[in-house]
């Protein structure tokens, strides 16, 4: 029995290693041909991404407690560098060559960064703007991003991957003695890589991993996980529900 348990956790670590070893090599080959195609620096071209973005500079530069609720003269600022969807939805190609412009995206970001904090204000009056309760997520999202690695646009590209990366390190953690939930984590990996090779990003539909667009798909692994606890139903550990409770929030945001 000593040497059947020792088997068993010695293949279960071997599992795991592979697991960790591959998906990570999945996962840094994903973000290194993103970034070869310009992904890291693309933003979305909506107008409830920018509000958002505005929002959540709003609470990290300026400290403002208003929730979902942000300062418009950061939007303004932030505009005066990107072309919005508004003010010409037909011209795709300068709106491709503005998003995807990292130098000047950063240096919208910079200067609504470096406004004169306003003393007040109100929404009714217009000095304050608010996403009016839809897509509040890409708030929380920006905000993390801005405040884990730093005020540019591709903080958002590489928040994106942390998040997949944590996802990924949990389930394998959690599911290491299954050879088939590994298998399709790795497969589910393996998936954000193969849409580079597609023509799932394009412009304007969806240029890039984070965004209205296709920003929800951070849920994917987190998805797999609860569904491998449905179907393993694994002994509750302290680890466990630590780690479920990690990936529900994952769920909750995307």
């Amino acid at each position: 029995m000593p040497e059947r348990t020792t088997y068993i956790m010695t293949r279960s670590l071997r599992n795991a290693l592979v697991a960790f070893l591959t998906a990570a090599a999945i996962i840094g080959l994903t973000i290194s041909n993103g970034v070869w195609h310009g992904l890291h620096h693309t933003m979305p071209f909506t107008q409830s991404d920018q509000t958002a973005i505005a929002i959540a500079l709003s609470n990290v530069v300026y400290g403002t407690k208003f929730g979902y609720v942000g300062i418009k003269q950061v939007q303004d600022k932030l505009t005066e560098y990107w072309i919005c969807m508004s003010q010409d939805p037909n011209d795709v190609a300068n709106l491709r060559a503005n998003h995807r412009d990292a130098e000047r995206l950063n240096a919208g970001i910079r200067a609504a960064a470096s406004i004169p904090k306003p003393t007040s204000g109100f929404i009714s009056d217009g000095t304050l703007i608010t996403l009016n309760g839809e897509d509040i997520g890409q708030v929380d999202y920006a905000a993390i991003a801005f405040f884990l690695f730093g005020l540019s646009t591709q903080s958002l590209y590489f928040f994106y991957f942390a998040i997949i990366g944590l996802s990924a390190l949990i389930f394998i953690l959690m599911f290491r003695d299954n050879v088939y939930a590994l298998a399709v984590l790795l497969c589910t990996i393996s998936a954000y890589f193969v849409e580079q090779q597609l023509a799932v990003f394009n412009d304007p539909a969806t240029p890039t991993y984070f965004g209205i667009q296709h920003g929800a798909t951070i849920g994917l692994i987190a998805t797999w996980n609860f569904a491998f606890l449905l179907l393993l139903k694994p002994r509750p550990t302290f680890w466990t529900v630590m780690g479920t409770l990690v990936q529900l929030a994952i769920l909750i945001l995307a």
